[in-house]
Order: C-alpha cells, then sequence, then structure tokens
C-alpha cells in the first residue's frame, strides 16, 4: 500500500477532515444527549429515554435515504455534485438545527429539531463512504482505514471537548460548539472531488 502518497492526497485528507467533524458532532449525541435532556434540561429519566429513542430512530431513518438520495444524485449530476450534495445540505442543516435546538425552545420543539439535526448529519454518512470508494479505486481498504481513523479522531474528541466547554461556558455552548465543528466539515465538501 503506497501509504506515503495516499496520506498526501488532498481529496482524502479533506474527506477525513470533514469526517471527523461529522464524527464530532454525532458522538455528542451518542455520550450526552440522555444526559442533557435527563439532567441539563431537567426532563427525567423516563422521558429522556423516550426522546433518546426518537433521536437514534430518526438516525436510522435518514441514513438509507441519504444514500438513495446521494445515488441518485450521482447518477444525474455526476460524482463530484452527486457527492457533495447530500453532505452540503445535511451537514449545514444538522448545524443550524442543533444551534436552534440548544437555544432553549419548549420540550417538544426541541426533539424535533435535534431529531432533525442528528438525522440529517447520519443523511451524509454513505457521501463519505462512496466517496472513499471513489477515491480509494484498487486502494480502498486503505484509503477507507483512513477515513475511518479520521472519523474515530472525531468520536474521540467530541465527548471530551463537549464537557469541557459546557463546564466552562455552559451546555449550550458545547453544543454551539458542535454546530461550528460540523458546519467547518461542510466546507471541506466545497473542495473535495471524489
Amino acid at each position: 500500500v503506497p501509504w506515503r502518497r495516499l496520506l498526501r492526497d488532498r481529496n482524502l485528507l479533506l474527506l477525513s477532515a470533514s469526517y471527523f467533524a461529522l464524527n464530532y458532532f454525532e458522538y455528542i449525541f451518542f455520550y450526552w444527549i440522555y444526559y442533557y435532556f435527563g439532567v441539563i434540561r431537567g426532563f427525567g429519566a423516563a422521558q429522556s429515554a423516550v426522546y433518546v429513542t426518537i433521536l437514534f430512530l430518526a438516525m436510522a431513518a435518514m441514513l438509507p435515504v441519504g444514500g438513495w438520495a446521494s445515488d441518485k444524485l450521482v447518477l444525474r449530476y455526476g460524482r463530484k455534485v452527486g457527492r457533495r450534495a447530500v453532505p452540503l445540505v445535511g451537514m449545514s442543516l444538522s448545524a443550524v438545527l442543533l444551534y436552534t435546538g440548544a437555544s432553549g425552545e419548549g420540550t417538544g420543539a426541541t426533539v424535533v429539531l435535534l431529531s432533525l439535526a442528528l438525522g440529517l448529519a447520519a443523511s451524509s454518512e454513505a457521501a463519505f463512504w462512496g466517496s472513499a470508494i471513489d477515491i480509494g479505486d484498487t486502494r480502498v481498504g486503505a484509503v477507507s482505514g483512513i477515513l475511518n481513523t479520521g472519523g474515530n479522531l472525531g468520536g474521540i474528541f467530541g465527548p471530551m471537548v463537549t464537557p469541557f466547554i459546557a463546564d466552562r461556558f455552559g451546555w449550550t455552548w458545547g453544543l454551539y460548539f458542535g454546530s461550528v465543528v460540523v458546519f467547518v466539515g461542510v466546507l471541506a465538501w466545497l473542495f473535495i472531488d471524489p
């Protein structure tokens, strides 16, 4: 495997950086959303469990929708536009929805906004993996490993940085920062050409 060449590939590095941002964002939900609902928002254990379930059902529903949309767009507009479109829209809306949902709306609005934020973020997953296949060609296993490492690093930092920020500035700011991170991941897609 030509590791040096792969680790210098601009498209792969941008894709991995964006996947870092997406996983940072998603892992906030994986690790902290139950705590946020139960302790910070004071919804109680049973109610929080229901709300978290709704969030993850939205994620599960949107994963295949994003893949389907990406495939359709690739067929119609080509790889560059087709792979970019879903993450550009999904991750941008996720940033806005998390920001809005963390701003202290009522319970129903918060659950809906955060469910949509996680679901739209998850809809971008297929575009990452499809782009890794496009970029990787005969080295798709190595390329996927690099992409996954970038994502897992985001998954490590998201759960650690969020409570660090929350401890100093409040949970709203910890979630706002997640919105900023995922939006930076959107910007990387403007320069990715699978």
